[in-house]
């Protein structure tokens, strides 16, 4: 089977990372979630993660879903203040909870709870 990473333009710098974790025999989710990460790490990117725009408080609030194509789950998160990586959180929900989508003061909740 071939992989197949497909990025928007400003995750164009981080399918090589995805493509090495799937060339080693990665995962699919494991690729999906490094290249978010490397993503929503990088200040310059005003779209999302660190660098995204503020909301009307001045807030940057952060947002992140995954989803398995095997299992056919999902997990999202939602308004996520002061977690530099909310694709993991997003990830736990998926594996970790019965549930689908946390949202704001649950989401910070549950990430705190993770670590």
């Amino acid at each position: 089977m071939t992989g197949v990473i497909v990025a928007s333009g400003n995750g164009a710098s981080a399918v090589p990372t995805g493509i090495r974790i799937l060339a080693r025999g990665g995962s699919a989710l494991d690729a999906v979630e490094a290249c978010a990460k490397i993503i929503e790490a990088d200040t310059t990117d005003t779209s999302v993660g660190r660098g995204g725009k503020p909301n009307v408080l001045g807030e940057v609030e952060l947002d992140a879903s995954i989803m398995d194509g095997t299992t056919h789950r999902s997990g999202a998160v939602a308004a996520l203040k002061g977690y530099l990586h909310p694709i993991s959180v997003a990830r736990a929900v998926m594996e970790q909870t019965p549930h689908v989508f946390i949202v704001g003061d649950g989401a910070a909740r549950f990430a705190r709870e993770i670590g």
